[in-house]
C-alpha cells in the first residue's frame, strides 16, 4: 500500500505536540485528538511517549560521556603503570582502598 504524500508521521507528530502542550495522560491525548478528527490508539500514544523519552535519555547520556571524556587530561601510560605497581606493593586493591579511606578521615 502506497503512502500518501504529506501525511508522513501526522499522528505521531500530533501526539508529540499534545505531550509538549502539557497533556500527559494517554487517554486524554486520545480523546483530544479524536475531537480534531485524528484516530489513534492508546498503545500508539504510549509508544510515542516512550520513544520521546528514549531519545531524550540517549542525548543526555551522550552529553555526559562527552563531558567525562574531555574533563581531564589524558592519562599517561607511565603514570598508570606506577599506580598499578604501587597498588600491588601495598597488598592489592582491598588494602589500597583501606589506605585511601583512612586518608580521607
Amino acid at each position: 500500500m502506497a503512502k500518501r504524500a504529506g501525511r508522513k508521521g501526522q499522528k505521531s507528530e500530533a501526539i508529540r505536540e499534545m505531550i509538549k502542550s502539557g497533556v500527559k495522560k494517554p487517554a486524554d491525548i486520545k480523546t483530544k485528538l479524536a475531537e480534531r478528527g485524528i484516530q489513534v490508539s492508546t498503545q500508539m500514544v504510549y509508544t510515542v511517549k516512550a520513544r520521546m523519552s528514549a531519545r531524550r535519555s540517549a542525548r543526555k547520556i551522550s552529553r555526559q560521556r562527552e563531558v567525562a571524556d574531555s574533563s581531564g587530561p589524558p592519562t599517561n601510560i607511565r603514570t598508570l603503570a606506577r599506580f598499578i605497581r604501587s597498588v600491588h606493593e601495598v597488598g592489592g586493591l582491598p588494602e589500597a582502598r583501606k589506605i585511601l579511606k583512612e586518608m580521607e578521615e
